[in-house]
């Protein structure tokens, strides 16, 4: 099963986004093993991820949140809530 994450987040030179979540692709909500986002544009970061589609090892539900790095010192997470995607109702 593939995920593609994109966000639209413009940045300045030194800032860079990245990504945790609930599952242990994503850190298991540990901000210090976040996954970093590729930079596409001025306008767009991404990032794409499989994980296992069938077993005991697919996720029925995850939470991911986005963070922001300033020149990889200061980290500021996404306020609110985590995202959440429930995979079960995905086609």
């Amino acid at each position: 099963m593939k995920f593609h994450f994109y966000v639209r987040f413009s940045t300045h030179v030194g800032q860079s986004l990245q990504i945790s979540g609930s599952l242990p692709e994503l850190g298991s909500g540990n901000e210090d093993a976040a996954l970093p986002l590729q930079y596409l544009n001025d306008q767009f970061w991404f990032l794409n991820l499989e994980l296992p589609d069938s077993g005991e090892n697919k996720p029925g539900e995850f939470s991911y949140r986005y963070i922001l790095s300033e020149d990889g010192q200061e980290r500021v997470s996404e306020w609110g809530n985590d995202r959440l995607v429930e995979t079960d109702k995905l086609n």
